[in-house]
């Protein structure tokens, strides 16, 4: 299973499981952007 999938599949899991949002309403996952930081040793 690829690593976004699994991913994917937890934020689900744990906003349903805590009583976040409802099965058909979980919000989409947050995207990640590098830093400046990040980008200067990439």
């Amino acid at each position: 299973m690829h690593l976004a999938n699994q991913n994917e599949r937890s934020w689900t899991y744990w906003h349903y499981r805590l009583g976040l949002s409802a099965v058909d309403h979980v919000p989409p996952l947050p995207v990640r952007r590098q830093s400046p930081v990040e980008d200067r040793f990439a």
